[in-house]
């Protein structure tokens, strides 16, 4: 459907989304162990600036490096990875919330 050249801001969505997504996992770790909110937000935005990082890393050795993309990849490369770690602390703030509310819920 070629949504990556018709859309201009597919691939920005997919970046915030997608991390959030993929953080979230890790913040529904820490809720199932109950791990303290604030290092609950601290594991969640490390993981997914780690991954935000290795990911573009991995777009630029797979098809960026020779590509005509390559004068404009600075620019985006930050911007995915600036995205990647917005969705990161959406999820971090998320599941710390989520922590928060179980720890104040009657049990």
């Amino acid at each position: 459907m070629d949504f990556y050249d018709t859309i201009w801001w597919w691939d920005d969505i997919n970046h915030l989304v997608n991390w959030a997504l993929l953080s979230g996992a890790i913040g529904a770790l820490a809720w199932r162990n109950n791990i303290n909110p604030w290092q609950t937000v601290a594991y969640v935005l490390g993981f997914g600036a780690v991954t935000a990082i290795l990911w573009e890393i991995a777009e630029y050795f797979s098809f960026i490096r020779f590509s005509s993309e390559l004068a404009t990849a600075y620019v985006d490369t930050l911007g995915d990875m600036a995205l990647g770690l917005t969705g990161s602390v959406v999820a971090g703030l998320v599941a710390a919330l989520a922590l928060r509310y179980k720890a104040a819920s009657p049990a």
